[in-house]
């Protein structure tokens, strides 16, 4: 079951995106900007987090609150 989410960050920036329904959400770019307002939103519902981060952000202690926390770059995929 998917479903249709639309939300917007403090700025109006306009998110996106389907939602699997299956309590698991993976949030790329966790610690960024638009990634890490979304972690802290869905964080306060259903659904269990992970957040792939790079490692070497400043602000990854902080995710640890809010779900798993994967350190992988993409770039190496």
């Amino acid at each position: 079951m998917t479903s249709t989410g639309h939300l917007r960050t403090p700025d109006g920036v306009a998110l996106i995106g389907t939602i699997i329904m299956n309590k698991l959400l993976l949030v790329t770019g966790a610690a960024g900007r638009i990634g890490s307002y979304f972690a802290r939103h869905h964080g306060q519902s259903d659904y269990r987090l992970r957040l792939m981060v790079r490692g070497d952000e400043k602000n990854i202690n902080a995710l640890d609150d809010l779900g798993e926390v994967v350190t992988c770059d993409l770039s190496d995929v």
